[in-house]
């Protein structure tokens, strides 16, 4: 990143129309307001950076694990053909960069100035996008089963999965189940 990010201007948040003979200069001094949201972006910033930098990386190495063995196999796959499996490439690429990413994908959207909003808008078709639940389900129990698996490997954890299913599940549901019970008991008795 060679550029440094544009800086923000509350007053160009909703800028006043124009007459066509009428020009727009910029004021030389920032407004009180722009004192106030630009320490505020960029606190914001730091803290998403923050966040990023620790849920990035707990998802980043098991995606690195599964295109690393994915590629591995694409590879000898196209090896045994002949073939050169760029798509595998291609994927690996990104899983390569996906952590870098999210810190200059953060940064980049959050120090963006109207104009260059109201531009992105244009490009997308929605304007937002829906979160994929079910793709976040499926990769953060992927992250979990890779960081059990470094955790058991390196003797932090002692537990089968199967002992961490049986502590977790008869007790703590029984014990919902057995409260929520008494307290709807209770509450119908009360009732006549």
């Amino acid at each position: 990143m060679s550029e440094l990010p544009a800086r923000l201007r509350y007053t160009e948040l909703e800028p006043e129309p124009l007459g066509i003979f009428e020009r727009h200069e910029e004021p030389d001094e920032p407004s009180l307001l722009d004192r106030i949201v630009q320490p505020l972006t960029w606190g914001t910033i730091v803290v998403c950076l923050a966040v990023w930098a620790l849920a990035g990386a707990v998802f980043w190495v098991p995606a690195m694990v599964r295109r690393v063995a994915f590629y591995s196999v694409a590879l000898l796959q196209a090896m045994m053909e002949g073939d050169r499996p760029d798509e595998a490439g291609r994927r690996l690429r990104k899983a390569i960069t996906f952590y870098a990413r999210g810190f200059v994908t953060t940064v980049e959207v959050l120090t963006r100035t109207p104009k260059e909003e109201a531009a992105v808008a244009k490009d997308t078709e929605t304007g937002e996008r829906s979160l994929d639940f079910g793709r976040l389900a499926l990769e953060a129990v992927w992250a979990a089963g890779v960081w059990y698996l470094v955790l058991v490997t390196v003797g932090v954890v002692d537990t089968s999965p199967l002992d961490l299913w049986n502590s977790f599940w008869p007790r703590f549901w029984l014990e919902v189940a057995s409260t929520t019970w008494i307290t709807g008991s209770n509450w119908v008795a009360g009732l006549f």
